[in-house]
């Protein structure tokens, strides 16, 4: 049931985000091994709530929401789980607006305070405390200034060695990657004052396919590090490839 108040529905503050939603195997090693291996997902959940009963979660490498690989024989809820500031602000709310609860909030060990009840066409919807002390950051984005931008994603297409993976707006790029966010911008005022620093594999091989592509980089060796090389972007931008040691 919907909340009403009234009789017509009434617009309520209540979930946040998409914390995951649930996709339902018969063999959870099978579907594991295809999320995992087949599409490259990361494994973010692999754990017991109950004896006996397990809950997997995987999701693309950069990504908020996850993908809940449940059974229906495990007896968890199978839904969209959404995160909350609130779960005791946000059941009562529910009960007062007329939703039918399934539960009170659940509190078990591990795992954040919960609760779960049927959307107006019968989906399980499960709503879930966020941690607060948690919350304040969910992503850190490295954004450089130019003044002009298709010379710019030129340049980074070549150092990153792919075309930008989002053009959000007019006047953004970005590349993603599953440690964070690289956005060019256009901002002529600003722009040649950024630096950025990328951690790499192989630091000399990639100084030579940068080269191919006409980026000139010299490697030097370090001793925190093993070694790095600087370029500037055809704003003055200051890019660092770094290798870490070991």
């Amino acid at each position: 049931m919907s909340p009403t108040a009234g009789g017509g529905p009434t617009a309520m503050d209540i979930t946040r985000d998409i914390s995951s939603v649930t996709v339902v195997v018969e063999d959870l090693d099978r579907a594991l091994a295809f999320y995992r291996d087949v599409l490259g997902c990361e494994v973010r959940t692999d754990t017991e709530p109950f004896p006996g009963v397990r809950m997997v979660e995987v999701a693309p490498p950069g990504s908020a929401v996850g993908v809940a690989l449940l059974t229906r024989e495990g007896g968890l809820p199978l839904g969209v789980r959404y995160w909350i500031d609130d779960a005791d602000l946000a059941h009562r709310e529910l009960r007062e607006a007329g939703v039918h609860l399934h539960e009170e909030v659940l509190r078990l060990e591990g795992m954040p305070p919960m609760f779960t009840f049927d959307d107006s066409e019968g989906n399980t919807v499960i709503l879930l405390e966020r941690d607060q002390a948690s919350a304040a950051v969910t992503d850190v984005v490295a954004c450089l200034p130019v003044s002009d931008l298709d010379r710019a994603a030129e340049f980074y297409r070549a150092v990153l060695g792919r075309e930008p993976d989002a053009r959000p707006m007019p006047g953004l790029a970005e590349w993603h990657d599953r440690s964070g966010s690289l956005q060019v911008t256009l901002d002529e005022r600003r722009a040649g004052g950024g630096l950025v620093t990328i951690t790499v594999t192989d630091l000399r091989r990639t100084a030579a396919d940068l080269a191919a592509a006409g980026v000139e980089l010299e490697v030097r060796e370090g001793t925190a590090v093993a070694g790095f090389a600087s370029v500037e972007d055809p704003d003055g931008n200051l890019l660092t490839l770094v290798q870490a040691a070991g």
